[in-house]
């Protein structure tokens, strides 16, 4: 029982961390839109894509513990 927990405690670790890499370009990404605006106003489609990946931050976060 102990292997089989320890390969989990892993395996959840190594998704973790893939998750917090990824964490790293979505910010890029809604940044990059919030730029947008400082040179026109944002379309319909890209605050739909803003909203789109702020709340896949929410709801994925929550999965691993982040408020």
């Amino acid at each position: 029982m102990d292997q089989m927990h320890e390969q989990y405690r892993l395996a959840f670790f190594k998704l973790k961390q893939a998750y917090v890499r990824r964490l790293g370009n979505t910010i890029r990404i809604i940044d990059n839109i919030q730029d947008l605006g400082k040179y026109k106003l944002p379309t319909r489609a890209d605050l739909l894509r803003t909203q789109a990946l702020v709340h896949g931050l929410a709801g994925s976060g929550a999965t691993f513990g982040y408020p």
